[in-house]
């Protein structure tokens, strides 16, 4: 009973970049058909993504400084604004000879918008992990992998 009465530490470092690995590995598995309904999720792939940026921000989010919480808080609020404002899908019905069948119809132009924020969205994300630490060391920077 040697360490009874001390306080534990735990390093949850490991755990932390699991995560961000995790999410990466996912939004870049998911980009390559974004538009794809997504049956395990119960959305489209384009809003997964959505929601593993949002938790890839949310992992830097403890590090970032007042000035950086706020536009990061803002980058968030027109993600989901965006999200809920330029609706992607929308249902089409379709008269056959088995009755009416629904469809989804894809608005290109809100998806072009939706897209583009997605994508500056994804590059904001990915320059605050990388400014603060959590994403892996350019050769430049540690004094080269010669």
């Amino acid at each position: 009973m040697a360490n009874e009465g001390r306080e534990s530490t735990f390093n949850e470092a490991s755990l932390k970049m699991e995560r961000l690995h995790d999410s990466q590995k996912l939004i870049n598995s998911l980009s390559i058909n974004t538009l794809m309904y997504n049956p395990v999720a119960g959305k489209y792939n384009y809003e997964v993504i959505c929601s593993e940026y949002l938790n890839l921000l949310h992992e830097v989010y403890g590090k970032l400084g007042p000035a950086e919480k706020k536009t990061a808080n803002r980058w968030r609020d027109l993600l989901i604004d965006s999200l809920e404002t330029f609706q992607v899908f929308s249902v089409e019905y379709k008269d056959s000879f088995e009755g009416l069948n629904k469809s989804p119809k894809l608005n290109n132009e809100n998806w072009k918008k939706l897209r583009n924020f997605i994508f500056a969205f994804g590059d904001h994300v990915r320059d605050l992990l990388e400014k603060h630490g959590y994403s892996s060391p350019n050769a430049e920077e540690e004094a080269g992998w010669d």
